[in-house]
């Protein structure tokens, strides 16, 4: 992982004056692994705003950047200037953890000419490589494939990554989906619901909010919850009459483990299923387009989801349709 694509996402952040004054600040980073070990030996690269510079376009953000290795107790020290208290943070610890992009750290005020609090330690979690697996991965695209029918279930197959026939080759219906179009006016005039639905008693799905791009790479959990999980899901989108997309229940940080194919005994108790997990909610629209990434995992009762990407079950997908993240 290469710590300076960290210090471009603060890019977004510098809107302070070049005439502001810098202040001493001074932190640590403190690495640890999921499991709260620390992580030593881990280059830890930091950045902070500070200078505009004109030029082509709207002219260049400068930073001042800093790297340090972090000692037996995951620790790494520092101290520089700073303009505006925001601190952007990446760590490299090697192929042994998956990479990192944390929300920047921000001081809270400058008192006698110096950033406060005083020396915070920032903790920094990375997620180990456990045992990343082959999995079905896809992403299912908007503007490539559309629900087959309005107003009607239709069923998809996530091994056969394909709806159920006589739509698809899918044979079976891991999820049903049913689009319920309320008002088709035109792109600025429409109103419908998604409504996401599954085959089986006990099957089900688990909503898990994670921002979209802080974090690890490795978004949700390694394993698949046992329990908790709920039979439906609906979503509504609408415009309205200043043409603006208006949106219910849905939420792109949004991400589900999934529960599928599942056999109950006469107790209610779990006999089998299988696992999955979606990244980022079910993007839809009246047209019946859809987007959705998806990793299924073949092997009935194992709830492993940590995906090794270059072991996809699915092959000979377009360039669109691959997935990278685990």
């Amino acid at each position: 992982m290469k710590i300076k694509l960290f210090f471009v996402t603060l890019a977004t952040l510098s809107v302070a004056s070049c005439e502001e004054n810098a202040h001493p600040c001074k932190f640590t980073v403190k690495v640890v692994d999921d499991q709260e070990m620390p992580v030593s030996n881990a280059t830890v690269g930091v950045s902070t705003f500070l200078k505009w510079e004109p030029g082509q376009g709207f002219g260049e953000d400068i930073y001042d950047t800093e790297k340090s290795l972090s000692d037996l107790t995951g620790e790494a020290s520092f101290s520089f200037q700073s303009k505006t208290g925001k601190i952007g943070i990446g760590v490299d610890a090697g192929d042994d953890y998956y990479r990192s992009n944390w929300p920047h750290y921000k001081f809270k005020q400058v008192v006698s000419g110096r950033w406060i609090p005083e020396n915070p330690t920032i903790p920094y979690v990375l997620k180990r490589k456990r045992d990343p697996i082959p999995l079905y991965a896809k992403t299912y695209i908007i503007n490539h494939t559309t629900i087959p029918k309005k107003n009607e279930k239709c069923g998809y197959d996530l091994e056969k990554g394909d709806w159920i026939a006589p739509h698809g080759k899918g044979v079976t219906p891991d999820i049903v989906f049913n689009l319920e179009v309320n008002r088709d006016n035109g792109v600025y005039d429409n109103d419908c619901t998604l409504k996401v639905a599954f085959s089986n008693e006990g099957d089900g799905l688990i909503s898990s909010p994670k921002p979209l791009n802080e974090g690890s790479e490795l978004r949700l959990d390694y394993l698949a919850p046992e329990k908790g999980y709920k039979p439906t899901l609906s979503m509504t989108a609408s415009t309205d009459l200043a043409d603006k997309v208006r949106h219910d229940g849905f939420e792109r940080t949004r991400n589900y483990y999934l529960r599928v194919r599942t056999k109950l005994d006469e107790d209610g108790e779990l006999i089998r299923a299988n696992y999955a997990k979606v990244h980022g909610d079910f993007e839809f629209w009246y047209t019946g387009d859809m987007r959705f990434t998806y990793y299924f995992n073949p092997t009935p009762n194992d709830r492993n989801l940590e995906f090794d990407p270059s072991k996809n079950l699915f092959q000979n997908l377009e360039d669109a349709m691959r997935v990278s993240d685990p």
